[in-house]
């Protein structure tokens, strides 16, 4: 059936991954002669692994296909034409009610329950993004690791973030070595440990002192490397959301449309400016939140409050990367067809497809108001 997500999906070019599109046909198109990538596909059915994958905020009349209530799903979208896909497509959400058989009908036996392919869509239903890094890390951990082709990661970008990592756990190599020339040395060798996707028995000592069993202590460590990551990240996405969100303000539409839809680009233009902005404050309470267990753990010595956030921290680190999704998307989304400086000019029906997209993404005001009341209370 027709779909808003691929109509939106048609304007994105070559872009192959985003926080929110793991665009399995752009992959393909440009790696299918790469010999890693016929060895590791992500998926070993062929038709899915052309598919489009998305992280979907649902709308009220998708709730219902749910057995109980989530925010975000993983949609499958097939297109009816991979060349064209204003054609639009078929589509599934991972774990929507009937979702046994739809899977099946729709892309053969090898989705049965059990199956891989089955094993890693439910490990990217586990996670509130698709951005690549962090794709990759929860792949891993769970040894699903498809060809590098399909992370678009720099080696110039993860250099970067080790050299971040390094300098942010400082303090805890002060406090597990001392304060020594061989600092470096330490510290290189504890970040590694922390972004490897096996933990090994020399971090035992970190998962005694705050008393986590095996599953806590992975999971804890998994949400902290993707804090690290997502602290590393902001800054610059920040800067360049509130340039995106000015121009997106600013923007007009070019070409004759009904004046209901005129009117309601103007009212959607406002909105998301403001939510913009309301995520982005959020972002930055819910790092705040981990800047202050992480401190009372180095500069305190007080391994509880740490150890409580660690405990928390699947569902913060879900709902702090479903903000920042949102607003990597639109980032992404809007420089790739407008780069800086290049004139906006747009269709009034685009437009006002393209704003619909970005507003759907991102989470409601009140739940986040609450969960950073939250944060500050156990802080």
């Amino acid at each position: 059936m027709a779909d808003r997500s691929v109509r939106a999906l048609t304007n994105i070019g070559d872009t192959a991954a985003s926080s929110r599109v793991l665009h399995l046909i752009k992959v393909a198109e440009k790696f299918e002669h790469d010999p890693d990538y016929r060895a590791r596909p992500f998926f070993k059915n062929r038709l899915l692994n052309t598919a489009i994958i998305i992280k979907h905020r649902l709308r009220r009349d998708e709730l219902d296909l749910f057995k109980s209530y989530k925010a975000v799903a993983t949609k499958i979208l097939v297109p009816m034409d991979r060349r064209d896909l204003k054609c639009g497509a078929r589509y599934v959400f991972v774990g929507q009610q009937h979702y046994d058989s739809l899977i099946v009908d729709a892309f053969g036996d090898d989705l049965r329950a059990g199956s891989p392919d089955r094993a890693t869509l439910d490990a990217i239903d586990e996670l509130p993004t698709l951005d690549p890094f962090i794709l990759r890390e929860h792949l891993a951990r769970r040894d699903i690791r498809p060809a590098a082709c399909y992370f678009d990661i720099s080696q110039a970008d993860l250099d970067n973030m080790l050299v971040f990592v390094r300098r942010e756990i400082a303090p805890l190599i002060d406090l597990t070595f001392g304060k020594t020339s061989e600092l470096s040395s330490y510290a290189q060798i504890l970040v590694n440990k922390i972004l490897a996707s096996d933990l090994d028995g020399e971090l035992e000592p970190l998962r005694q002192t705050l008393k986590l069993d095996p599953k806590q202590y992975s999971e804890g460590m998994f949400c902290w490397k993707g804090f690290l990551y997502y602290k590393w990240l902001v800054n610059d996405i920040f800067v360049r959301a509130i340039a995106v969100s000015q121009e997106i303000g600013a923007a007009r539409a070019v070409g004759r449309c009904d004046a209901e839809t005129r009117d309601q680009i103007r009212e959607l233009q406002g909105k998301l400016g403001e939510d913009v902005f309301n995520a982005c404050e959020y972002i930055k309470r819910s790092l705040g939140a981990y800047d202050t267990a992480f401190k009372a753990l180095t500069q305190a010595g007080d391994p509880v409050t740490f150890r409580e956030f660690l405990l928390t921290s699947p569902q913060r680190f879900f709902d702090l990367g479903e903000s920042l999704a949102a607003i990597q998307h639109i980032v992404s989304f809007w420089r790739y067809r407008f780069p800086e400086g290049s004139r906006v000019l747009l269709d009034p029906y685009e437009f006002h497809e393209m704003l619909l997209d970005f507003e759907s993404g991102i989470p409601p005001l009140e739940p986040q108001a609450q969960a950073s009341m939250a944060l500050q209370a156990t802080g």
